[in-house]
């Protein structure tokens, strides 16, 4: 069976990894990889930034692997960011995610 070839119109993939028990660096590393083979711009998302003790070296260990690819701390339950960014998306669906629309304060409906 030979391989297919998919085509997707996607610019952006958050690689959304949570701070909390599961955390992986060498797994950020490996979808880092594989959205760059897609063609899309990777952005990272560490979630449940309330959670641990240890989340400036969590934080650290991430950055370590983005490879210059934003990194955004944040936690959905609290709603505290860890940093500004100066991303500028459009939504491509009305349905966006809560998480997002938080981080990335264009992706916000207009629409009410």
């Amino acid at each position: 069976m030979g391989r297919r070839e998919r085509r997707v119109n996607v610019d952006t993939v958050f690689l959304v990894s949570g701070l909390d028990g599961d955390f992986n660096a060498r797994r950020i590393e490996r979808y880092l990889t594989a959205t760059w083979d897609c063609g899309a711009d990777p952005v990272i998302v560490l979630n449940k930034l309330d959670v641990p003790e240890d989340r400036d070296a969590l934080i650290d260990e991430a950055e370590s692997v983005s490879m210059g690819v934003p990194v955004i701390p944040v936690s959905a339950a609290t709603g505290e960011r860890r940093r500004q960014h100066d991303l500028e998306l459009e939504p491509s669906h009305p349905s966006s995610t809560p998480l997002i629309t938080e981080i990335i304060p264009s992706t916000k409906s207009t629409n009410g």
